[in-house]
């Protein structure tokens, strides 16, 4: 396009957007994201509103400041026993539960099924987030690819299996709730561990009780 002197313009740019309603004045209004593994950012810019067009020559470059719409989030996990020879952990049903995988973002006020939605509001709709399980052997933390996720209120979930010569001795349920905020990048980390060293003590040493010689002739 080109401009036309004394003309009002608008702008705005989304990234990896997906579906996308426009609004009466032709910027977004609605864009629709579900969250896949390795789901590309989702931004967001808008330009000053009303430029002006100018002589040919005169016009400058449209500036887009651009803005997150999404949470990232990345799951590690730290052995805390790497000295506890024979002892490994799996990480596994690695969730985060609530609705953050499928959902609508409101670019602008919109009005849907009688119900008015604020600008820079999240509707999510669908879906809980698995991460894929984490195997923890010796000294080694190893972590979990990163995720970009709807903002907002969540659980965080796991269980741990706590394995000793290839043998699960026990399993360990954890859960904790978070809040994701959009454009921040959150590192959960999982703290691996088999507890206290057990450690003996003698608390009594038996004695013998000397009988008197038996003469055997």
């Amino acid at each position: 396009q080109y401009w036309i002197k004394d003309a009002k313009y608008n702008f705005a740019a989304l990234v990896h957007a997906g579906n996308v309603t426009l609004g009466a004045d032709l910027l977004p209004a609605i864009v629709e994201f579900t969250a896949t593994t390795g789901s590309s950012d989702l931004m967001y810019a808008r330009s000053t509103n009303d430029i002006v067009g100018q002589e040919s020559g005169e016009n400058d470059p449209v500036n887009f400041n651009f803005s997150h719409l999404l949470s990232k989030v990345y799951i590690g996990v730290t052995n805390n026993s790497s000295s506890a020879t024979g002892y490994s952990f799996l990480v596994k049903n690695i969730k985060i539960n609530a609705p953050k995988t499928s959902g609508k973002y409101y670019i602008q006020n919109v009005v849907e099924n009688s119900e008015t939605i604020s600008a820079g509001t999240w509707k999510a709709t669908a879906g809980d987030y698995t991460f894929a399980n984490i195997s923890v052997t010796g000294a080694t933390a190893e972590c979990a690819a990163e995720q970009l996720l709807i903002p907002g209120d969540a659980t965080v979930s796991f269980d741990v299996d706590i394995i000793y010569n290839n043998a699960t001795i026990t399993t360990k349920q954890y859960s904790k709730e978070v809040t994701l905020a959009a454009g921040n990048a959150y590192r959960f980390n999982i703290l691996a561990s088999v507890g206290e060293e057990i450690k003996f003590s003698v608390e009594n040493q038996p004695t013998w009780s000397n009988q008197p010689a038996i003469d055997l002739n």
